[in-house]
């Protein structure tokens, strides 16, 4: 058994090796409660339009909160970026809450608007006790419009509170305050 142990552990350090080293992104995690973007991107003039990128939402809850339901509102400008998909990080939901049975509301893209809106509730009496964070969903965004040269533009790619991103306890009750960090 020893053996076979061994030479698992074997062939995962080799696989690790061969893999290379894995792309760097920014996984900050804000203070708890909080649902943040992750990673930051940034393009120059020299980006083409189409060119597609991925961002991840996460959300979190701090010890001694214990979440139950959660709404993200991601607002985008739809100027700069189309929203081309929305997929929650596990077949069933989130990840952050893959452990447990929940139901989710299909993600809407309102891309006039640069509005998305997805949730996700546990049944109850289960709850996700903190401090536990994770992913909720994968966006990709497509980039179709891109400055002059010489000129720059920022897209704020945002969850924040008052757009009505909230995270709620089993008594249903906000958890607040949450932090919130833009991509």
């Amino acid at each position: 058994m020893r053996k076979i142990a061994s030479g698992f552990l074997a062939i995962l350090v080799a696989c690790a090796v061969l893999a290379g080293p894995l792309p760097a992104i920014n996984a900050t995690t804000p203070s708890l409660p909080a649902i943040w973007i992750t990673p930051d991107q940034s393009f120059t003039t020299s980006t083409p339009v189409g060119t597609s990128f991925v961002e991840t939402v996460c959300a979190g809850v701090a010890s001694g909160q214990d979440a139950f339901t959660y709404q993200v509102n991601v607002t985008y400008d739809p100027t700069m970026l189309n929203a081309t998909s929305v997929k929650y990080t596990a077949p069933s939901g989130s990840l952050w809450w893959s452990a447990h049975s929940t139901t989710r509301v299909n993600p809407v893209i309102n891309r006039t608007s640069g509005l998305i809106v997805l949730g996700e509730t546990l049944f109850a009496p289960d709850f996700e006790p903190g401090p536990s964070s994770g992913s909720i969903c994968n966006i990709t965004f497509a980039i179709i419009a891109t400055p002059t040269a010489g000129h720059n533009f920022t897209c704020k790619i945002d969850a924040h509170q008052p757009k009505g991103s909230y995270i709620l306890d089993p008594t249903l009750t906000l958890i607040a305050p949450l932090s919130f960090q833009a991509a």
